[in-house]
């Protein structure tokens, strides 16, 4: 029997990315002031980022929930409850492990969802246009596959207790690392 100790859950914090944006955004406002362009917008601009991401860490609000209902993947620090999806056990036939390379070279880590075919669309979700946009992004994710996926950003994952929770919600479903191939189980991280 499955219990809410089995719940996986991951809130938004502080992590080395959050810290290097807020830090790097601070910076970039106190440069602005000694540089000749309209101050305001450029202040604006920066301060509203470095606001965004602190107002998104303090709020703890989940990133990442897998439980009985099924896996809840946390919005945007600015339109958090229109960007939150809850994606119901029977519409999701794999949990995918994949990450996009960054125009800095840095990779970002995402969990996504593979739906499966004929599934409602998501309350608040892109549809068909974001779909088509979203296609190009990282060719060999499908596109409404990335529509449901959220970046490992501002929080951390753990795959093991990412594993253990759809195992045991849904044994059906599997946790798959994209880049390998490989299934992830509890027993590995």
């Amino acid at each position: 029997m499955v219990t809410d100790s089995d719940v996986y859950e991951e809130r938004y914090r502080w992590s080395r990315r959050t810290t290097s944006v807020v830090i790097g955004g601070a910076l970039s406002v106190a440069v602005s002031i000694g540089v000749k362009m309209p101050l305001l917008p450029t202040m604006a601009l920066f301060a509203g980022g470095v606001l965004a991401v602190l107002w998104g860490v303090l709020q703890r609000r989940v990133a990442l929930r897998v439980d009985a209902a099924g896996v809840t993947l946390g919005g945007s620090s600015l339109r958090y409850r229109g960007s939150t999806a809850v994606v119901p056990w029977a519409d999701i036939v794999t949990v995918l492990l994949w990450q996009q390379v960054l125009p800095t070279g840095t990779l970002m880590p995402y969990v996504g969802l593979i739906r499966r075919r004929g599934a409602a669309p998501l309350a608040g979700s892109a549809g068909r246009g974001g779909q088509a946009a979203a296609g190009g992004l990282v060719p060999d994710i499908p596109a409404d596959t990335m529509t449901v996926s959220r970046a490992v950003n501002g929080w951390q994952l753990s795959r093991r207790g990412l594993a253990s929770a759809v195992t045991g919600f849904a044994p059906n479903v599997l946790v798959v690392d994209h880049d390998t191939g490989r299934v992830i189980t509890e027993d590995q991280e």
